[in-house]
């Protein structure tokens, strides 16, 4: 794509009579929408979250999944949550625990940097507090990154990644 665009703005400015490459194949592939491949009811979305924290590879992730499918955050929103931070920050509460605040993603239409606590999430995030303490004390960061030296959070596409391995998984049953 950057050769193409690097030729087309060749040929704008008449450097080049024209693109070599205009007629070539592109094999950019169909994009999948999270809601065509969501889970269809919480117990499913409790047995994809169960299979990736048998895992101590992918728990963080099976983390992120619960707390996302709880509070319908995206990734991008998840990721950076911090812990015991104020009620302004991404990851604080709100005085009376019924808000998180959050930092929106650039893609995301909402404007309201909160999300609410429902009774689902408030469970999730009680376990996640105690499974936080006892694997990750000192991250400040809810989806802690594998390197536990630096203190960094979970990438955002690891979780695409760890769900479209265990697609492949169920694929080949």
């Amino acid at each position: 794509n950057a050769l193409n665009s690097a030729y087309r703005w060749s040929v704008r400015k008449e450097l080049l009579k024209v693109n070599p490459i205009e007629g070539r194949v592109k094999y950019a592939g169909t994009p999948k929408h999270c809601c065509e491949t969501s889970v269809e009811s919480l117990d499913e979305l409790h047995r994809v979250a169960g299979l990736l924290m048998s895992s101590k590879r992918s728990e963080v992730c099976g983390w992120a999944l619960l707390i996302e499918g709880c509070s319908g955050l995206r990734s991008d929103e998840t990721v950076p949550l911090k812990m015991n931070v104020s009620s302004q920050e991404p990851g604080g509460l709100t005085p009376d625990k019924k808000n998180m605040a959050v930092r929106r993603a650039e893609k995301s239409a909402r404007i309201n940097p909160f999300v609410r606590v429902n009774e689902g999430l408030k469970l999730v995030l009680d376990a996640h507090k105690i499974w936080h303490t006892a694997r990750y004390p000192s991250s400040p960061y809810y989806l802690p990154g594998r390197d536990r030296a630096a203190l960094g959070h979970l990438g955002k596409d690891v979780m695409s990644k760890a769900l479209l391995r265990l697609h492949k998984v169920y694929l080949e049953f």
